[in-house]
C-alpha cells in the first residue's frame, strides 16, 4: 500500500488535487488499520472493518486510478501511479480477504533491508571463511533487531563481559537476554 501512495505522492506536484485526494483515502485505510491494532485485532472485527469500510475505499481508488490513467499518458508520474495501482490491485487489497495479513508490508521490508545491506557489504569476500564469519554477523544482527537491542550495543556487552562468564553460561548473552536484562 505504501508503495501506491507513495507514487501519488511523487506525482502531486502535476495534478495536486486528485493525487491528494487519493493519498487522503490511502491515510482513512491505514487510520482504519490503526484503529484495529488499537481495539484488538480479531478475525470478525478485522473482516467486517476490511469488507465494510477500508474495501470500498479501495474501490474507489481504483476508480479514481482508472480515470487518471485515461487522463495521463504512460510515461507522466500521475500516469505511473494511476496504472500501478490498476495492475496491482489484486496484490493490493488481497489483505482486505485474509484477516492474519497486515494491510502493508512495511516491516519485513525493514527487516530485508538491513539483510540486504549486510549482504550487499560482504560481497567481495572471497574466501569461504570470510563469507561464513559475515553469515554469522548477518545472523547476529537480525537477532538483535528482533530483540530489540540495539547491535553496536550487544556486541559491546558481550565482548567486554568476562569470556569465562559467556563461556559457562552462554544463554545468559543471547540479544534476547541482555535485552530482557536491560529492561529490568
Amino acid at each position: 500500500m505504501h508503495h501506491a501512495r507513495r507514487n501519488f505522492f511523487l506525482a502531486a506536484d502535476d495534478d495536486y488535487v486528485n493525487c491528494t485526494e487519493v493519498r487522503m483515502l490511502f491515510d482513512a485505510i491505514a487510520m482504519y488499520e490503526r484503529e484495529l491494532t488499537e481495539a484488538g485485532r480479531r478475525t470478525s472485527n478485522v473482516l467486517a472493518m476490511r469488507e465494510k469500510i477500508t474495501g470500498p475505499l479501495w474501490e474507489v481508488i481504483l476508480s479514481q486510478s482508472q480515470a487518471l490513467s485515461q487522463r495521463w499518458p504512460r510515461g507522466h508520474p500521475v500516469g505511473k501511479a494511476a496504472r500501478f495501482v490498476i495492475s496491482h490491485f489484486d496484490k493490493l487489497t488481497v489483505h482486505c480477504k485474509h484477516a492474519h495479513m497486515p494491510d502493508n508490508n512495511t516491516l519485513s521490508e525493514r527487516m530485508l533491508r538491513a539483510e540486504k545491506m549486510m549482504h550487499c557489504s560482504s560481497l567481495f569476500r572471497w574466501s569461504l571463511q570470510g563469507r561464513g564469519a559475515w553469515n554469522i554477523v548477518r545472523g547476529i544482527h537480525q537477532t538483535c533487531s528482533l530483540a530489540g537491542i540495539d547491535f553496536p550495543r550487544y556486541l559491546r556487552e558481550v565482548l567486554e563481559a568476562d569470556p569465562a562468564k559467556v563461556e559457562a553460561r552462554p544463554e545468559q548473552f543471547t540479544p534476547y537476554a541482555i535485552a530482557c536484562r536491560n529492561k529490568s
